[in-house]
């Protein structure tokens, strides 16, 4: 199978898993939200905040390089293994430690306990780490995705149980274990099978990864402290209560970066890897890249910033009514959080690690300095800083693409024209629509209207304004099931 089709048919897959997994985590967040809360919403935005940042350093930043490096032995990937595995011990051992640190900080005597259970993740998550990065380089996406549909399901059904039992705050702990469990014990069984680590450890293995590794480990360490600054300013400043309805608005936003987008920077990364050498091609792939994002992510973002105000109340309840203006202040910031994932795929591919790193750091230090201000001002104030941060910071994005790889802006802005004009359109009619029903129809009646009404008329506009595209992207589609059946 040739490299393009190896590509659409884990972009395929990929898109299988994405909206098993979306459907599920949404789903779990309607029925929670009913069950638990809004407070244990906020204790695990607390949890999650200082966990995820921990879990930056679990695998030394090791993982891309291993899809990043075309020559990687059997004495590196098993060295790289048990490396991964000390390191998330001495985490696990560390997080433990600065526990009752975390509850004096967020002023929450009772998170200390909590926190220590979550923190068994460090104890799972290596065991198959590994393995998923080889899953990705060698582009089988399919047995990827269907691991991770079966770690959400799993999660979706203790995340339940749990709820029902009056579990609060540890609904959502179980979940994430049991989901942690399953996809590292189905990635263990798969890699042991296939790339058995062997019990070798030598340093100089590492000999040209421990640079990646640094860069790696940098740029996500100020990359997640630029993208969770909002929860522990809000978590300390304002309580548990607003952080669990600024944590559902900013997730409604998020979940086409942390959904949508990886199925195709996942896929793009160990296809740029293998094209590195090739500017011109990568410059070709990449556009593509971020006009596909677009072109899913940009209606649905407009059309939640639309619908917001009937499709808070029908998914969630009246209860949280207060995420509706937070979810349309935080849009924009999230549809350029979208087509922004695709350049950090472009950077490893060409080894400028570095180059994510230091972009990374002169966000980060702007965005504490902005929602340090913006917190004492309210949610609704952190919200629209991000956004307007976000939409300050293109001008650079684009002069590092043309660093790294040469695309022109003008290049990148032309492949965004479409999907925003047509989204924009798309958004008016359905806002003015939403206007006009939500008074008259039950929410969820009202919802499924403006839902069908939108994707009609973005179809619609897509027509009109773009003829070819979408029949040129069915076809690529088909031809990679010809290939692979």
């Amino acid at each position: 199978m040739s490299l393009r089709h190896q590509a659409v048919s884990g972009v395929k897959w990929t898109t299988v898993a994405m909206v098993c997994t979306t459907v599920i985590g949404f789903s779990q967040l309607a029925v929670l939200t009913r069950l638990l809360s809004q407070a244990d919403f906020g204790l695990m935005s607390m949890i999650a905040t200082v966990i995820g940042f921990a879990q930056v350093y679990a695998d030394m930043g090791f993982s891309g390089a291993i899809i990043y490096r075309q020559d990687t032995t059997s004495d590196q990937l098993s060295t790289l293994y048990w490396m991964n595995l000390i390191a998330s011990t001495g985490l696990f051992l560390i997080v433990l430690a600065v526990s009752p640190l975390v509850a004096a900080f967020f002023h929450q005597p009772n998170l200390g306990r909590p926190f220590m259970v979550t923190s068994l993740i460090f104890l799972i998550t290596p065991v198959g780490q590994q393995f998923q990065m080889l899953l990705q380089k060698g582009l089988l996406f399919r047995r990827l995705g269907i691991i991770e549909i079966i770690s959400a399901v799993l999660g979706l059904v203790v995340a339940v149980a749990a709820a029902l039992a009056h579990q609060g705050v540890y609904s959502l702990i179980y979940a994430q274990l049991a989901s942690a469990t399953a996809k590292a014990g189905m990635l263990g069984w798969y890699g042991w099978r296939h790339w058995t680590p062997r019990f070798h450890l030598k340093l100089s293995d590492l000999k040209g990864y421990f640079g990646f590794g640094l860069y790696q480990m940098g740029e996500r360490s100020v990359y997640y402290w630029a993208n969770n600054l909002d929860y522990l300013l809000i978590g300390r400043f304002l309580g548990a209560g607003p952080l669990g309805i600024y944590t559902i608005a900013f997730n409604l936003v998020v979940m086409p970066v942390t959904k949508l987008s990886p199925v195709l920077t996942r896929v793009a990364f160990p296809v740029f890897a293998k094209r590195q050498g090739d500017d011109a091609g990568l410059r070709r792939g990449y556009c593509e890249v971020i006009e596909l994002v677009s072109f899913v992510t940009f209606p649905l973002l407009i059309g939640l910033a639309a619908s917001g105000s009937v499709a808070i109340v029908a998914v969630f309840g009246a209860a949280w009514t207060g995420s509706v203006i937070l979810v349309q202040l935080l849009v924009p910031m999230g549809m350029l959080k979208s087509i922004g994932s695709p350049s950090g795929s472009l950077f490893l591919a060409k080894g400028r690690a570095d180059v994510g790193f230091w972009y990374n750091v002169v966000n980060t230090a702007v965005t504490f300095v902005v929602l340090w201000i913006a917190v004492r001002f309210g949610t609704a104030a952190v919200a629209a800083s991000h956004s307007a941060i976000a939409v300050a910071s293109i001008p650079l994005e684009l002069y590092l693409l043309w660093l790294v790889s040469r695309l022109r802006p003008g290049d990148y802005l032309r492949r965004l024209v479409t999907p925003l004009a047509a989204s924009g359109i798309m958004g008016a009619i359905v806002y003015a629509s939403c206007v006009v029903l939500r008074d008259r129809l039950s929410p969820a009646i009202c919802l499924g209207v403006l839902a069908a009404e939108g994707a009609i008329l973005y179809v619609a506009l897509w027509r009109l304004l773009r003829r070819d595209y979408m029949p040129g992207l069915w076809r690529m589609l088909r031809s990679g099931r010809e290939e692979t059946a």
